[in-house]
């Protein structure tokens, strides 16, 4: 799926990328309310993230696609870690499409993620001083879901003792 067999499909390094997230698409859609995936399928989900170079937003969309699959498919714990690693790779730029995408994501792992530890916490709350009405609802979003009586207590305190002004704004 990585490969190509010309460079007439190749954008910015990625073979593809079309292809590619149509793929991702049907299996999520079609293997949705399966019990098991199939290991190869599982393979290619585990490995693909680490063949894909971002160079532009094509190698994004894959990656996240790539992600959402695992998030929906029901596949092993070494899959689901290799899409928590797709968000970190994609936590680490500084653009506010990356942050949203990020979020969504987050929001979509939220189960998991309540009863794991959960490490990124520090940049949701960041998220809620960004400028961007969009990312600040999100980041609330992916706050609300990720609450338990373990963390609750820290993230309004985060809130309490944040910029004033731009959680007056997020709540009103």
């Amino acid at each position: 799926m990585t490969t190509a067999a010309s460079d007439e499909y190749t954008i910015y390094e990625v073979c593809d990328p079309f292809l590619q997230i149509a793929m991702l698409e049907f299996f999520r859609i079609l293997l949705k309310d399966s019990e098991q995936v199939d290991r190869n399928l599982q393979s290619l989900l585990e490995n693909l993230p680490t063949e894909i170079r971002i160079v532009k937003n094509t190698g994004n969309a894959v990656l996240y696609e790539c992600a959402k699959t695992i998030l929906t498919l029901k596949v092993d714990a070494r899959v689901k870690t290799s899409g928590m690693e797709i968000i970190n790779r994609i936590m680490g730029y500084k653009d506010i499409n990356s942050l949203y995408v990020s979020l969504d994501l987050l929001g979509h792992m939220a189960q998991e993620l309540k009863i794991s530890n959960f490490e990124h916490h520090e940049i949701v709350l960041d998220a809620l001083r960004e400028k961007d009405n969009s990312i600040k609802s999100l980041a609330m979003k992916v706050l609300t879901m990720l609450a338990n009586q373990q963390n609750v207590e820290g993230k309004l305190h985060h809130l309490k003792f944040s910029n004033r002004k731009g959680t007056l704004e997020l709540f009103s």
